[in-house]
């Protein structure tokens, strides 16, 4: 029963600790792209660091996590062996977490994808990595301005960099609350040369920074990076630097693709000012208060306000809603299709019901115009009939008039009663046949 007992206990200590190291994950279809031997996606799995990777200074595997500053004042660095051949795409991502302090340090945890051709030349100097390099340096540390921040540092290898110069050379940052985090973060870099030479840095599947301004290699070119990961925890300082997981890839994977809809809040620096009367103090954005102090508008200030706007417009990628709003387009040029359709329908409709009534409409005109001959006989026989009158008075009186007069009468009148019954039995008829339509 005892045994039973702790064998639970310790299958769900197991299954805690690999639900931690999976923080912030998304499920997706990227096992063509991952390169297991330049990888350590289980790294709780693991007795001993794989052959693939090269460990320095006191970086030590304990308890399913690669610890690269296990003690005080210590420094760890984990590198790929191999160089990492790229021609065109590539993600790297690495689960990490700081632990056992929280505050200012002098110390870090530095990500580095650099030229390969200048591996051999690294003095440890920069949270021991190399301070002359060529290619793109990921810090995350709380010495700065801005407290616990990621910054990214472009270097073509001209000149060294050292930790005072760290704001000057930066590249893009933002805030990262990671020190004593009860969750691991998760950091991933794509470069995805098919979109324009896109350099994307994520947190936790968030934007941090983006830009197309770098190129790390060029169109049908090849390069060879050195992947790694040091730390420093500086002076008299315990602060443990964890790595939970790597993964690389060979192509911009689904993860690294997600919309921009929330980006990680960006550093910004602010000036206390105190009113002079009132002794109340506030704080304003530096930039802001460096422009009041000075209406003059440089060149440098316009090309600042220009970066920023097109960060902003990397940052809010808008792809998702063009594709949304083409399916919108596409969905009215049905309906309106459809509705065009149906209004052909109706017109063809009205227009084969509209003919009965239009040949009604002919044939009682043709009615009307006998009926109207037949009126013009009948003024035609009255005037013949006043002539006739007035003759008669005149003394002027024919009997062949007379005859010819009621021989026309004889004529006029059958006539007349035989129109009469043909336009009768002729509405009747119509009459009838409009009814059978209708039912």
């Amino acid at each position: 029963m005892y045994n039973t007992f702790w064998i639970a206990l310790l299958s769900i200590s197991l299954w805690l600790n690999s639900q931690t190291v999976n923080g912030h994950v998304i499920p997706s279809n990227d096992n063509g792209l991952l390169l297991k031997e330049m990888s350590m996606s289980q790294i709780y799995n693991l007795n001993s660091i794989p052959s693939t990777f090269a460990t320095d200074g006191s970086t030590t595997l304990n308890e399913g996590r690669i610890i690269l500053t296990p003690k005080p004042s210590s420094k760890g660095g984990l590198w790929l062996k191999s160089p990492f051949e790229m021609e065109g795409s590539f993600s790297f991502e690495w689960t990490f977490r700081s632990f056992d302090y929280r505050g200012f340090s002098s110390g870090g945890l530095a990500f580095w994808i650099i030229d390969s051709a200048m591996s051999n030349k690294n003095d440890k100097k920069l949270y021991n990595g190399p301070s002359q390099f060529t290619g793109l340096q990921l810090l995350i540390g709380n010495s700065g301005p801005y407290g616990e921040a990621l910054r990214a540092q472009l270097s073509d290898g001209s000149s060294p960099l050292s930790k005072a110069s760290m704001d000057e050379n930066t590249l893009g940052s933002c805030l990262i609350g990671y020190q004593e985090a009860s969750v691991p973060s998760t950091l991933r870099v794509t470069y995805d040369i098919d979109d324009n030479h896109l350099l994307k840095v994520q947190i936790d599947n968030r934007i941090c920074f983006q830009t197309r301004k770098v190129k790390l290699v060029g169109a049908g070119s090849r390069a060879s990076f050195k992947i790694g990961v040091t730390a420093d925890n500086g002076d008299n300082n315990k602060e443990s630097f964890e790595i939970l997981k790597f993964n690389s890839f060979s192509g911009a994977n689904d993860a690294s693709k997600i919309p921009n809809i929330k980006s990680m809040p960006q550093p910004q620096i602010v000036t206390q000012m105190r009113d002079s009367k009132t002794g109340e103090t506030k704080l304003i954005d530096k930039k802001r208060f460096d422009a009041e102090r000075n209406d003059e508008v440089s060149n440098y200030d316009l090309f600042q306000k220009l970066d920023k706007v097109e960060g902003n417009i990397l940052v809010n990628d808008i792809r998702p809603l063009d594709q949304r709003l083409d399916a919108v387009i596409q969905t009215q040029e049905g309906l309106m299709k459809f509705m065009d359709h149906i209004l052909n329908t109706f017109t063809e409709n009205d227009d084969s019901s509209k003919d009965p009534i239009t040949k009604d409409k002919k044939e009682f005109n043709d009615f009307l115009k006998i009926n109207s001959n037949l009126e013009n006989l009948l003024e035609e026989q009255e005037k013949l009939r006043e002539t006739t009158m007035k003759v008669g008075e005149l003394g002027l009186h024919d009997t062949h008039i007379d005859d010819v007069i009621s021989n026309l009468k004889m004529i006029l009148i059958p006539v007349g009663l035989v129109l009469c019954i043909m336009i009768y039995y002729t509405f009747s008829t119509q009459q009838y046949i409009k009814k059978a339509k209708y039912l």
